[in-house]
Parts: structure tokens; sequence; C-alpha cells
């Protein structure tokens, strides 16, 4: 009787010592699978990170694109205004010339491309 019980722990032991072997393999295993799993997860939030990086990238040249050409449609418009307002100007200034009886005033203005020129100055030029 002792020798079966004794050949029973034994067999108790070695099925221990077997799934001991066992467990230790699957742990192993699992480990593995749970680095895998972590790399994995890793790698897709890496790409994305780019993927929105590269969306906001994409989002501000857009903008800086529009922006650019905004603002150059502006300075287009803002120089126009101002060939628009120095034209008017030029013809309220004959036109106060031609109220005044200036001939000579009146020419002078309408010849003249610069609008800033100063009729004085130019009157002293043709006497000199």
């Amino acid at each position: 009787m002792q020798t079966f019980k004794e050949q029973e722990f034994a067999e108790v032991v070695s099925r221990l010592k077997k799934r001991d072997v066992d467990n230790a393999r699957i742990r192993e295993q699992r480990d593995q699978l749970q680095a895998e799993l972590t790399e994995r997860k890793h790698l897709e939030s890496v790409k994305l990170t780019s993927v929105n990086e590269m969306k906001v990238l994409a989002e501000s040249r857009s903008v800086c694109s529009r922006r650019r050409r905004r603002d150059a449609r502006a300075d287009r418009d803002a120089q126009d205004r101002i060939a628009v307002l120095q034209s008017e100007l030029r013809r309220l200034k004959a036109r106060l010339a031609a109220q005044a009886g200036d001939e000579d005033l009146m020419n002078f203005i309408l010849n003249q491309s610069d609008v800033d020129v100063d009729y004085i100055q130019d009157l002293r030029t043709r006497l000199e």
C-alpha cells in the first residue's frame, strides 16, 4: 500500500510539474502576444498622429494659399481704388481751375500724369 501511495504521489507530482511547465509556456506566449499587441497599438497611434499632422499641414497650406490670394486681390482692389481717386482728384482740380478761369493751370493739371507735381515749381522751371 505504501508503494501504491508513493507511486500515486509521484504521479501527482509529475502531473503538477508538467502543468507548471505548461503554465510557464502559456504565460510566456501570453507575454509575447501582449508585447506584440502593445507594439502594434503604439505603431497605430504613431500612424494616426502622422495622419492628423498631415491634415493640419494640408489645412494650413490651404488657409495660407487662400489668404495670399485674398491679400493679392485686396492689393489690386486698393491700387484700383487709388487710381480712381487720383483720376477724380485730377478731374476736380481741373474743374476748379476752369471755374477760376485759369487756362494755364487747367492745362497743367490735365497734362500732368503725376497729381502731386507742384504747379508753382513747374512754373518756376518753365521760367528759367
